[in-house]
């Protein structure tokens, strides 16, 4: 890379001022777009337009970050691996497993066929030349979704469907960069169609598979290292950092695939690493990863308006338009054509509606990897600048275009309605929280130095807001609600406080992680089942372990350290989802005396939870026989939870009594997670009947009337 003259370097406090005013900006454009219902991705793009256009980057120096070269090396090196590892880790692996055919035809056959039907018809229509159009088609193939994902989770789409997205696009990227790289190629060298095509089939497959290598192995190795580190949040931060840039940085040296090393090292420690991880760490993990995201996102968008030449893209012309049409007809032939092949989403779902067939085609944005794999061909051959221009104009379309559009698209297809569940929900808790407010005045009757006729008047305003909300209630009871669904907002409801049941348990230490997460995710599925009308899952389906997933730990622990791993947590599986069967049961007892629900919904669920309740039995049992040697007859480690839980209670309640200091506290606390990380790492007992009644006694209870 050419250095700048030492007279017009911009200095390093001014490129510091620089990025510090940039974040300050993007803080401020995230404000904006919360209030006004914009896109966050739109704003940046426009702020960097703006800032160009006034000549801001040349004053700043950020002008010598939006050079070709430097500007794919930040994107590429610096920011893309943040933004990858932290979807890769944050990605639930147990649910990825039933939505990868459906992955993997989107993101490696829909990506090939996008090139493909870019390059034709760019090929077509304009004076490109054929072998450059095809390299267009692969550099517009990578789409960037981050608007349709905060879209969907805003919207309550199906999780498998946000999941799809996501994992869509973590391999699409990986996808098109190796296809850019395999077309460059054999444009430079000049080898005719035939050869490059079957060259170019190998070398793509050795590429992906030494980056999933190379990912997988540092991911294992990782999360064995972390989890040989007790409670040193710093460490096992670190640790992902290395294990983010390190498994990209080496995979791209040995030629392979860092952006698949790196989303293959993320999963891998996610899915394996995670259960070894401290709470504490866990916690400091998701708050660093989720910032560095935030910031690599804002820095990449206001990048793409900050290196747009408005002039250079005008005068492109009708190739420009050609160019999106293409990419327009591509992205419908991919969601319109291959998203029925795949059939399901999953094998618990339903085909994907028309409605979100409708958002995934319009929401096809283009982003940092296509501006990166743009930039980085400028300089290389004689038609680099017009694939720039042409990329960027792409880019800007998709965000200015189809991102400020896609509100409107979600309320021509009236998906912006809330959830039937939602509505019930909402009405019933403001109910609950105002009779809440009128027992609180009441009692303050009492008092008095209260005027009897202030308080007179909020008990009659609070009688006035209950009454409205109980003829809004009882309206959308009569006119939506039949017996069939009313059973399944129920039902609904039931699966939340399963979920945040099994949260305690873990947060607790009564349940590891990974059981925790297996657990929620096989509830999760049913939840998703009933809100969005597909078959319910069985429940014996659900507690079987994937092969695959099976195979992953028996290498990263070893055949006998695994037969032990796999005994302690398909018990603690059986044994949480038994204690949240047996959980609902008591709190349907207690609301069948209380006749605050239909008495046709109360059995019902008795029934379900009491076949669920003997299924978890069954399997406990079953363990029992396969796995003797890591079930005993003493709670060794299960007792341990629980002492150290009740020092933990003893210790916070001292801190609300002023008797004990917060610093004092916090390093009693630290050493208490200690503790719990070495109890964790012991051989694995079965609990005793006596020590789980003893430990009912500790959880907190849950009173009906605050969920139902």
């Amino acid at each position: 890379m050419q250095r700048m003259p030492m007279e017009h370097a911009p200095s390093t406090s001014t490129l510091t001022a620089a990025l510090v005013g940039l974040m300050l900006l993007a803080t401020a454009l995230l404000l904006i777009a919360n209030r006004i219902k914009w896109p966050f991705t739109v704003l940046l793009v426009i702020a960097g337009l703006l800032l160009h256009a006034a000549g801001m980057d040349t004053l700043t120096g950020l002008d010598s970050f939006t050079r070709p070269e430097v500007a794919t090396e930040i994107i590429l090196v610096i920011l893309l691996p943040t933004l990858i590892f932290e979807s890769a880790f944050n990605l639930d692996a147990s649910r990825l497993r039933y939505n990868w055919r459906a992955i993997f035809t989107l993101a490696v056959p829909g990506t090939v066929l996008s090139t493909l039907l870019i390059g034709a018809i760019v090929g077509l229509l304009t004076p490109l030349p054929w072998e450059v159009a095809l390299l267009l088609g692969s550099v517009l193939s990578a789409t960037d979704p981050i608007s349709v994902i905060a879209l969907f989770k805003k919207l309550g789409a199906p999780k498998d469907l946000t999941l799809l997205i996501e994992g869509e696009s973590l391999f699409n990227d990986a996808t098109a960069i190796i296809l850019s790289k395999l077309l460059l190629a054999a444009l430079l060298t000049g080898i005719g169609m035939p050869d490059a095509v079957l060259s170019g089939l190998l070398s793509f497959i050795i590429i992906m598979a030494g980056g999933i290598t190379i990912g997988g192995l540092l991911g294992i190795a990782f999360a064995w290292i972390a989890g040989q580190v007790d409670d040193e949040p710093f460490v096992e931060i670190t640790l992902t950092l290395v294990l983010a840039y390190g498994s990209y940085l080496l995979a791209d040296f040995l030629g392979m695939s860092g952006i698949l090393a790196t989303v293959t090292a993320g999963l891998v420690l996610g899915s394996i690493g995670r259960p070894r991880l401290s709470t504490s760490a866990c916690r400091y993990l998701e708050n660093y990863w989720s910032y560095s995201a935030f910031a690599a996102n804002s820095l990449i968008f206001l990048l793409v308006g900050l290196r747009a030449d408005l002039g250079m893209i005008l005068d492109t012309g009708p190739i420009l338009l050609a160019v999106l049409l293409a990419m327009l007809l591509s992205r419908a032939a991919v969601i319109y054509g291959l998203t029925p092949l795949t059939g399901r989403i999953s094998r618990h779902s339903h085909p994907i509606s028309y409605s979100y067939r409708h958002l995934l085609f319009w929401g096809g944005l283009r982003g940092a990897i296509t501006l990166a794999l743009a930039l980085s061909l400028e300089h290389t051959f004689a038609l680099g600048e017009t694939i720039v221009a042409l990329a960027t104009g792409a880019v800007l379309f998709t965000v200015l275009v189809q991102g400020l559009t896609m509100g409107r698209l979600v309320q021509r297809l009236k998906l912006d309605r809330p959830e039937l569940s939602h509505q019930l929900m909402r009405l019933e808790g403001w109910i609950s929280a105002y009779w809440a407010a009128k027992a609180e005045v009441e009692n303050l009757k009492t008092t008095p130095e209260l005027s009897t006729a202030s308080l007179d008047d909020m008990l009659c305003g609070l009688d006035a807001a209950m009454t409205r909300l109980s003829a809004e209630l009882k309206t959308l009871r009569v006119e939506k609600i039949d017996l069939e669904t009313e059973w399944r907002l129920f039902l609904i409801r039931c699966f939340n406080i399963e979920i945040t049941y099994l949260h305690q348990l873990s947060e607790s230490g009564y349940l590891t992680e990974s059981a925790f997460l297996r657990l929620r995710a096989s509830i999760l599925q049913q939840l998703d089942a009933l809100r969005h009308d597909y078959p319910l899952p069985e429940h014996k389906r659900l507690m079987i372990r994937s092969k695959p997933s099976a195979l992953l730990m028996r290498c990263f622990l070893g055949r006998y350290e695994y037969r032990s791993w796999y005994g302690k947590e398909e018990y603690l599986e059986a044994w949480g989802r038994a204690q949240s069967c047996g959980h609902l049961l008591a709190i349907l007892k207690d609301m069948q005396q209380d006749h605050t629900t239909s008495n046709a919904l109360i059995p019902r669920a008795q029934q379900l939870y009491l076949s669920w309740l003997n299924i978890s039995k069954a399997r406990l049992e079953e363990l029992q026989t396969t796995h003797p040697e890591s079930i005993r007859s003493l709670g060794t480690q299960q007792l341990k939870y629980l002492i150290i839980n009740i020092q933990r209670q003893a210790i916070k309640r001292q801190v609300r009594a002023g008797t004990l200091t917060e610093g004092i506290a916090e390093i009693m606390l630290r050493e208490l997670s200690g503790e719990l990380m070495h109890a964790r790492k012991e051989k694995f007992s079965l609990l005793p009947g006596r020590i789980a009644e003893l430990l009912s006694r500790t959880r907190p209870q849950h009173r009906s009337s605050r969920y139902f």
